[in-house]
């Protein structure tokens, strides 16, 4: 992202790393190629040729499944920022809600081991039956590359998609490098469990351990469209957590039920977690509150000028016609166009009042809880009228008016 910086100012451009800094066109992410490997380099989640080798695969594919379905909810706010919100959920960004794209292939697959008797079957004869003894295609399979989800397998590795464009890539990989850590741990302790000394585990005890992991992780696979509201309603009725807002996502690492993974696995301590939440929610808020100032200003001093500029010339226009008696839509055009100017200067004055009223209940470090959650429930969406109010206008002020570049300038060259 430095780099990008520096190198677009040699060129007379500027790097915006916002994740949407345009309504209506595609934001900017990053998708985290995340795969595990043992201590010879060999890649744990790559399918092999042989049972033996897809049943180490099986076992650290439901691993990642098993950690991603326990720690859903500190994933989402691993990834939570106040220029993500704007992105998640529409324009090839993967929604809010934390879900599995495995592929048709591996989804059958699954299922197939979910509900097949494993402890009456060779496990051998079972893999083959089910295809899982060699598994050709699952990297062709998954080159459907479902934009839709935020984490999705794809032949080898997994691609965590919904990490936002400003954003370090460092943090959640490292929640997701606890999380599926805390998954291989809670199967390794159902493997201890069924050792003994007198008992050597078999094939068939690591398979039935799987199908226990493949059935608890159902409700988070899902390959179908991300952004239907069918799947929202799916997910509610399946339990998953759907944080709209950075606001709503943080309060995660309030809970130490939810956090207690990442002590376990020593990446980070009791204060971490807490200095974490800290440093977001104070972003979040800093992020939110130059972006609110900056608006009215611009809507303050350049375009309300600008419609009240364009309204005159209306009404002189109209009052010409009227005076040589000559058909004219101006009086049309400047009565339409004076109500949309008062809704914006009444949505503007609106916002200013919402803006003063949160710094003055606010104010002070033991409120922040409180401020993130005015601004997402109060503060942004009159901001969001504001922002209409303006888009409006904009569609009519002729372009050697307006005070910036118009969205058909930019988009399409229209001058």
């Amino acid at each position: 992202m430095k780099y990008l910086k520096s190198v677009s100012l040699k060129h007379g451009f500027v790097t915006l790393l916002h994740e949407k800094p345009f309504a209506g066109v595609n934001g900017s992410g990053k998708h985290v190629n995340w795969s595990v490997s043992d201590s010879s380099g060999r890649n744990l989640l790559d399918p092999g040729a042989t049972p033996n080798e897809n049943l180490v695969f099986l076992t650290f594919l439901c691993g990642v499944l098993l950690g991603v379905h326990d720690n859903a909810d500190a994933l989402r706010a691993s990834i939570a920022s106040a220029g993500n919100d704007h992105r998640l959920g529409a324009n090839e960004a993967p929604p809010a809600i934390i879900s599995i794209f495995l592929g048709s292939l591996l989804d059958k697959i699954l299922n197939a081991i979910e509900t097949g008797a494993t402890d009456k079957l060779n496990v051998e004869k079972m893999m083959i039956d089910l295809g899982v003894a060699h598994i050709p295609n699952v990297a062709k399979d998954n080159t459907d590359r479902n934009r839709t989800s935020p984490f999705a397998f794809t032949g080898n590795k997994f691609e965590f998609r919904a990490v936002g464009s400003s954003a370090s890539i460092g943090y959640p990989t490292a929640i997701l490098n606890a999380a599926v850590c805390d998954g291989l741990a809670k199967i390794n302790a159902q493997l201890e469990e069924k050792t003994t000394a007198k008992k050597v585990l078999s094939s068939n005890d690591l398979l039935g351990i799987l199908r226990t992991v493949i059935i608890a992780t159902k409700n988070i696979r899902f390959e179908g469209n991300g952004y239907s509201e069918q799947w929202r309603n799916l997910a509610h009725e399946r339990g998953l957590s759907h944080f709209t807002d950075t606001a709503q996502a943080l309060l995660v690492l309030k809970d130490k039920e939810k956090t207690q993974f990442l002590l376990t696995a020593g990446v980070f301590q009791g204060q971490d977690i807490e200095s974490r939440l800290v440093i977001q929610q104070e972003r979040y808020i800093k992020q939110n509150t130059i972006e609110c100032h900056c608006a009215v200003e611009m809507a303050q001093t350049q375009v309300l000028p600008a419609c009240v500029n364009y309204h005159k010339q209306l009404l002189k226009t109209a009052q010409l016609a009227s005076e040589l008696n000559v058909p004219s839509c101006a009086k049309i055009l400047a009565t339409e166009f004076g109500e949309m100017t008062l809704r914006l200067q009444n949505s503007l004055n609106a916002f200013k009042i919402q803006l003063e009223k949160l710094t003055a209940e606010t104010v002070g470090h033991e409120n922040l809880e409180k401020m993130c959650s005015q601004f997402s429930e109060h503060v942004l969406p009159k901001l969001k009228i504001l922002r209409d109010a303006v888009d409006a206008v904009e569609a009519y002020v002729p372009h050697d008016m307006w005070p910036y570049p118009k969205y058909s300038h930019m988009l399409f060259g229209i001058e």
